[in-house]
């Protein structure tokens, strides 16, 4: 790996109740530097130290023989942006944000016999 936090720590959190479940997932990273690439100053690049949430639900219904459940995901939910430093080189693109708020709807059904 070209470069790598010092730091990371990683949080989650499942609860069920009835019909309803939800998930949250925490992750931080602290400073990450990239003893491949300097910057004007000489120093090493470097991105912040950077914190990413995810939150998934989900509600089942059984009515009869075909399961239904109606779910919702959302990633980075804090919208709180990490930066990719980039390996090397002259090619790259180094502190490009990554990882932006995005969110899922849907549905799932269950069929007989599977």
């Amino acid at each position: 790996v070209g470069y790598a936090a010092k730091h990371s720590l990683k949080l989650g959190l499942d609860l069920k109740a009835g019909s309803f479940s939800v998930s949250a997932r925490a992750r931080y990273r602290s400073e990450s530097f990239n003893p491949l690439r300097t910057n004007e100053e000489g120093e090493f690049t470097s991105a912040p130290a950077s914190v990413s949430t995810s939150v998934y639900g989900r509600y089942q219904i059984t009515s009869g023989s075909m399961p239904f459940s109606a779910w919702v995901s959302v990633e980075n939910a804090l919208n709180h942006r990490s930066w990719h430093l980039g390996y090397g080189g002259s090619e790259t693109l180094g502190r490009v944000p990554q990882d932006p708020l995005r969110a899922r709807v849907g549905v799932s059904l269950g069929v007989p016999g599977l």
